[in-house]
């Protein structure tokens, strides 16, 4: 179902990191330990969202992991969420498939970057997906505006069931107090979750931590939110992190084109950081077309684990030079914009030991690799008069052009092998 926001922060396209490390500051990494929610809404009434969720149980008498991946359509039956006030009744449909979806690559590689330990867990032997059903129903109203300080106070209600083929039942209702003034909001409240139909030891033990109920407190910054959610009894409290663009309801004039711009991403599912500088030029544009291009400069880094096996990762790194192009897409959608770039580089990797392999390391191979990168940039916020903030989705791949093979403790792995990855960035312009 669409993640918890409240109606009256005007967002089309939002991506959220959910994990339990920003709930009680890393006290406890179990259960839903990492979450990805990409939402976008269409035509103000619908919606559409992709959830990919880390699930594991290590402290039970067979420890083991699952990841969901879920997908739904939703659609708008009651109210219009920018009037700021009223009723609104979503519906929707879609699938929840359980299995191995490169959770554990994720959930490793994000650990080896912030050098915390690595989760040596098994997969659970399941592979099924089953067919759901929902319904979101809100109340919300914000009264009139009678402070000197500009802020807007009211009330936000919630209620929401989610139903599987599977006789699953996931629901949640929350009350809460909501502030709002200019591009900044606030609430807090009640939020109870209730979990039910899981016999799987992984699921079961993770719908049962999350049955409870708990404080939840939201602050938005323009394009930026961040949300607590703090549980009373069980341990399955989490944090968000989201950005969002109100790109399809923009009614903002599209300004002069970007002279630079940078971009601050992450690269999934071999979870690498990579760092983007754009300069715009005139090289090769004809009076009149509508393709912007660009000079791009990157560089990538990050450890991500080797295929499937959690004792061995490969520490890469990548510096890549490229020409960009890039189109606005239509007035209605302003500040929105596809892009795509060709460029080279050179990508060293090596391989590096966990646990059993601890401390081990391999020679540095390098070799000149091929970037590919597409995507789309949407428009989130200004900042002053020159600068751009937008949201960037999209997928980018390497190729190299050598074969490598690195020893580590007796035995022959390949490296240098290519890729694809979809990348989230967040991208800084200046006009």
């Amino acid at each position: 179902m669409p993640s918890s926001l409240p109606p009256t922060i005007q967002n089309s396209v939002s991506v959220a990191f959910n994990n339990d490390v920003l709930g009680r500051g890393g006290s406890f990494d179990d259960f839903r330990t990492q979450q990805l929610i990409i939402s976008a809404q269409f035509s103000r009434r619908w919606l559409v969202t992709l959830d990919h969720s880390i699930l594991t149980a290590k402290d039970t008498s067979s420890p083991a992991r699952i990841d969901q991946l879920s997908g739904s359509l939703g659609y708008r039956l009651i109210g219009d969420a920018s009037s700021g006030i009223g009723n609104t009744l979503l519906v929707g449909g879609g699938f929840r498939s359980t299995g191995e979806f490169a959770g554990e690559r994720m959930q490793n590689g994000a650990h080896r970057l912030v050098n915390s330990a690595v989760e040596e867990i098994p997969y659970a032997d399941v592979d099924e997906t089953d067919a759901t059903l929902w319904i979101d129903a809100q109340r919300f109203t914000l009264l009139p505006n009678e402070s000197e300080t500009g802020w807007r106070y009211g009330y936000w209600l919630r209620g929401r069931s989610l139903v599987t083929s599977d006789g699953q039942w996931d629901s949640s209702a929350g009350a809460y107090v909501v502030a709002k003034r200019n591009s900044i909001d606030a609430w807090l409240g009640l939020r109870r979750d209730w979990r039910s139909g899981y016999d799987l030891e992984v699921l079961r033990e993770t719908a049962e931590a999350e049955d409870d109920l708990s404080l939840a407190l939201g602050v938005r910054w323009g394009p930026v939110v961040i949300q607590t959610v703090q549980q009373f009894d069980n341990e399955a409290s989490f944090g968000q992190i989201r950005l969002i663009s109100s790109t399809f309801d923009s009614s903002q004039s599209v300004g002069p084109d970007p002279r630079f711009g940078v971009e601050a991403g992450v690269l999934l599912p071999d979870v690498q950081v990579q760092l983007a500088g754009r300069y715009h030029t005139n090289i090769g544009r004809h009076s009149g077309s509508q393709w912007d291009r660009s000079v791009l400069a990157s560089i990538s880094y990050g450890e991500p684990q080797y295929r499937d096996d959690p004792s061995l990762y490969v520490r890469s790194q990548q510096l890549g030079l490229g020409f960009e192009v890039a189109r606005p897409l239509p007035a209605e959608r302003s500040g929105a914009s596809i892009y795509g770039s060709l460029g080279a580089g050179l990508r060293r990797e090596r391989l590096i030991g966990d646990g059993d392999r601890s401390g081990q390391k391999s020679p540095s191979e390098d070799s000149a690799v091929v970037l590919l990168s597409v995507g789309v940039r949407l428009g989130a916020s200004t900042i002053g008069e020159n600068w751009d903030y937008r949201l960037q989705l999209g997928l980018t791949a390497w190729l190299p052009l050598e074969d490598a093979r690195a020893e580590l403790d007796g035995e022959t792995f390949k490296v240098q092998r290519s890729g694809l990855a979809l990348a989230l960035s967040a991208s800084f312009d200046v006009r």
